[in-house]
């Protein structure tokens, strides 16, 4: 058994008047938590084996996609839609390590100069296991990568950036009778106003919107900052057939220091600032239908 299984987690559900907004049955598809190192030169192609083997209990699956490369969040002048890229990675140094638990839905990613833990819903899997287990396994799996790197002499996790991101994935069919192909984004969304087929123009059928916005928070340990990006895009989910709005939510930055503690602290911002922002822009009807608690 885990840490994380054996620890009595706090819940979402919280009774104090600053608790976060809370939903019995959110729509979420997919949570993301990520930390960006300053790249591990000596771990190369021949700790691949035996890095996947450290992980192995957990996530016994493995396989090896292509890295990405390193994107660093700028305040200080004009950005670029999704921050600026900087050097380039060469995959036959190190790849992107992909280790899967056995039901599919937990995946630790595993590169260079990056650190990713990713829940994924499946259709085996179990319910969305909510952001403080999700916190924990990812502690689990630094502490496991940073003991790798010490025995190895291979360096540090010195950790540059970091990013939260929630998938949601929101039916669009059922509860609308404007006729297009999707429903009205309205009726989701409390910042769209009604389409065009609400004034006779056309019948609606799809719907692509981004924005962007920078957010802080002040600490014992400094200023966080971070950059919120929204995107909803209309689509179709190939597994039901069904067509649905991605709406996605990501807040990506620095932490105030190079430790774990800093990136957990800056976790703990980004979710925060992503429950409110998705309770914000999303409409009371569905609030009723996901069962908010809070």
């Amino acid at each position: 058994m885990s840490q994380c299984e054996a620890e009595s987690l706090p819940s979402d559900h919280m009774s104090d008047a600053s608790a976060l907004p809370c939903f019995r049955k959110p729509p979420v598809g997919e949570v993301l938590l990520a930390a960006q190192f300053q790249q591990i030169e000596q771990l190369d192609l021949r700790h691949v084996g035996a890095l996947a083997e450290r992980f192995a209990q957990k996530y016994p699956n493995f396989q090896t996609q292509a890295p990405l490369e390193p994107v660093i969040e700028r305040f200080d002048g004009p950005k670029s839609a999704r921050g600026i890229s900087i050097d380039m990675v060469e995959p036959s140094l190190f790849p992107r390590l992909w280790l899967v638990g056995a039901k599919g839905e937990e995946l630790v990613q595993i590169q260079r100069d990056r650190l990713m833990h990713n829940w994924r819903h499946t259709p085996i899997g179990s319910e969305y296991p909510r952001y403080p287990r999700l916190r924990c396994e990812f502690a689990e799996d630094w502490s496991v990568l940073e003991v790798f790197l010490e025995e190895h002499k291979l360096g540090r996790l010195l950790p540059t950036q970091c990013e939260v991101s929630y998938f949601n994935q929101i039916e669009a069919v059922g509860t609308s009778s404007s006729g297009g192909i999707h429903a009205d984004p309205s009726t989701f969304f409390s910042f769209l106003a009604p389409p065009l087929c609400g004034h006779g123009q056309s019948q609606f059928e799809a719907v692509t919107f981004s924005s962007s916005g920078v957010a802080r928070q002040e600490t014992d340990t400094g200023v966080i900052t971070g950059r919120l990006f929204v995107e909803v895009t209309s689509g179709l989910n190939i597994a039901t057939r069904k067509q649905v709005y991605q709406f996605m939510l990501t807040l990506r930055g620095a932490p105030t220091a190079q430790h774990l503690d800093s990136v957990l602290a800056f976790f703990d911002f980004a979710r925060e600032r992503i429950v409110r922002a998705f309770t914000e822009l999303t409409t009371p009807e569905m609030h009723r239908k996901w069962e908010r608690l809070q």
